[in-house]
């Protein structure tokens, strides 16, 4: 098999999978949620941010920091956590959902091979994932036309975003693959997706304080430091002297 060939096997399972989503009207309510969402938080900021800069005016202060970092950061923080939640929907249940339904049957029948259909599978539901991300480009594009951050902000924010939810639908298609039941391969999925978001975190924590020891060092105590020499005057070696070796901790660098 060529790989014009193969990629024509891989683009007729992700069209399929779009046209089934798009033909969905939860689809486009989801969707419409999702931009309410990320509408609310770009208003709390910039009303947060009215609010105090009323509350500096008021005091007498000046504040010349411009909303934009605080919008920005805002809405690409709950784009970044809504997208953990919302990845995985779109993919745990692509194979385990099918298998279920009994119409995978039929598509490994046909000449399909199973790596074109994983790699559909997954980038049907990176598609639909992206699909999110584009709603919310406005309100990042928003937060940098306020001022104070530049155009590669976005473009940086908008590669992290993309790739992070790549790498959850891959997950998600994997475990589909493996599980059977449609309701095991969600709930593993969000659970690796928990464990790799804020497990590491916890784990990051623990071994910092695991890290932490004692270590002796000699340190050379000098009586002139504790008085300071005057100027002019000299110090001679009998006032110098060492002290006992000491005790330090030093933590993990």
């Amino acid at each position: 098999m060529t790989m014009k060939q193969y990629s024509s096997g891989v683009f007729a399972v992700v069209s399929m999978e779009l046209r089934q989503r798009l033909r969905s009207r939860g689809w486009y309510i989801m969707l419409g949620i999702w931009f309410a969402l990320i509408w609310l938080v770009t208003a709390l900021a910039w009303m947060s941010w009215k609010a105090q800069r009323s509350y500096s005016d008021g005091l007498g202060g000046a504040n010349s920091q411009s909303p934009g970092p605080l919008i920005f950061e805002a809405a690409l923080a709950f784009v970044l956590l809504l997208g953990l939640l919302v990845a995985p929907a779109f993919s745990a249940n692509a194979i385990s959902g099918d298998r279920s339904a009994g119409t995978l049957a039929i598509m490994q029948i046909t000449l399909l091979r199973p790596g074109q259909l994983l790699w559909g599978k997954f980038l049907a539901s990176w598609i639909a994932a992206l699909a999110f991300l584009i709603v919310s480009i406005p309100f990042l594009v928003f937060g940098i036309a306020q001022g104070g951050l530049g155009v590669g902000h976005i473009l940086i924010a908008l590669l992290m975003l993309a790739i992070e939810l790549g790498v959850v639908c891959a997950l998600g298609v994997g475990i589909s693959a493996l599980a059977n039941r449609p309701l095991f391969s969600i709930v593993v999925t969000y659970l690796t997706v928990a464990a790799l978001t804020f497990g590491t975190l916890i784990a990051f924590g623990l071994g910092m304080m695991l890290n932490n020891g004692s270590v002796q060092s000699n340190q050379v105590y000098y009586k002139t430091m504790e008085m300071g020499p005057g100027i002019g005057e000299k110090v001679g070696p009998g006032d110098v002297s060492a002290t006992a070796p000491a005790r330090r901790n030093y933590g993990s660098k």
